[in-house]
């Protein structure tokens, strides 16, 4: 019996391809399953075969094995390859899984007589490594996600109080007050603001005078140094 040999070419990665020979007798369901298990790839999802010509452009389709066959168009397990190919370099444009539309370039390569002792279809030729079907994907941490933003739009940096001025220290102050009182920060005017830091700076004014005092109280006042005598008496020590 006549095996033909099809050559099924990832995409268009040229460097990836499998060359795969199913018998005469066969269909194309068989050589569907003969290229996906070429490439490690599952079964389990619909598939769709399209005649195509050098430009690789779809012709009619025939699709997996289901109940029901769409209108106008065919199924894989009734077209035997004998009987479909028309042409010494026939192309099939072969889309696996909708969802992830996988796209094989497929063409005739030669036609040639059956190995009793081999099973077909089978695969007679490896070129390049197949993609990993069902990538494990993992979620990538927030923290990750937020360092790459950083990376790539640039991470405004924080002024450190050193380098803050005292206006700016001041407003933020103010603000900070009056959000802490329930204020909306959508709401803050210009006035609430001018207040709000009149107060701080009266704060700030009253503290100072209460170290002051402190400093004061911690020294000597003018009663204490009685009885040490004047100060000019000290000027030749």
């Amino acid at each position: 019996m006549k095996t033909y040999r099809f050559r099924a070419t990832l995409d268009d990665e040229e460097d990836i391809y499998r060359e795969v020979e199913v018998k005469a007798n066969q269909s194309l369901f068989d050589l569907h399953l003969g290229v996906l298990q070429s490439f490690n790839f599952d079964t389990t999802e619909q598939a769709s075969f399209y005649n195509s010509n050098d430009a690789w452009e779809k012709g009619k389709e025939f699709v997996t094995n289901v109940k029901t066959i769409p209108d106008g168009k065919l199924s894989m397990g009734d077209a035997k390859i004998g009987k479909i190919i028309y042409d010494p370099h026939q192309k099939f444009l072969f889309i696996y899984d909708y969802n992830v539309k996988w796209t094989f370039f497929v063409e005739l390569l030669k036609i040639s007589e059956e190995d009793s002792k081999a099973t077909y279809p089978r695969c007679v030729k490896v070129i390049g490594d197949a993609p990993i079907q069902h990538p494990n994907l993992t979620p990538i941490p927030d923290e990750e996600i937020e360092a790459d933003f950083d990376d790539l739009f640039g991470k405004k940096k924080k002024k450190s109080k050193e380098n803050i001025s005292a206006d700016e220290l001041l407003m933020g102050n103010a603000i900070d007050e009056l959000l802490s009182e329930g204020e909306d920060i959508d709401t803050l005017d210009s006035d609430s603001l001018e207040i709000s830091i009149s107060s701080i700076d009266d704060e700030e004014d009253s503290s100072s005078e209460n170290d002051t005092e402190e400093d004061d109280e911690m020294g000597f006042n003018e009663d204490e140094l009685d009885g040490f005598g004047d100060p000019d008496d000290y000027k030749d020590i």
